[in-house]
């Protein structure tokens, strides 16, 4: 590879984050630039990203939620194998809200 008549070699590169922490404001502008694009991957979902990517997802039904759901989880697990990252079921965790009923 030639860059104003200099050349390298080629050499292997990782996909990694710096966690020295003399790098260490680099490291979370680096992740959130990483996976910027994953809020292109749904066209019913908000995305929150930040140090924690934050997901939503309404609807009137559970069964149809559920259903939604479960179609918007299967191109996000599809995005993390492309883009080689990998998602901590352990520190994975979800919330229902419902709306109360008003009784009439």
């Amino acid at each position: 590879m030639y860059v104003n008549n200099a050349s390298s070699q080629h050499l292997p590169v990782c996909c990694v984050v710096p966690q020295n922490p003399q790098y260490s404001i680099f490291g979370p502008l680096l992740f959130i630039i990483y996976i910027n694009d994953i809020s292109t991957i749904s066209n019913v979902m908000e995305f929150i990203l930040f140090a924690d990517t934050n997901l939503f997802l309404q609807d009137t039904s559970l069964s149809s939620l559920e259903s939604r759901l479960n179609v918007e989880l299967e191109k996000i697990s599809s995005w993390f194998k492309v883009n080689k990252l990998s998602l901590n079921l352990n520190k994975t965790n979800y919330i229902l809200f419902l709306e109360k009923v008003k009784n009439h």
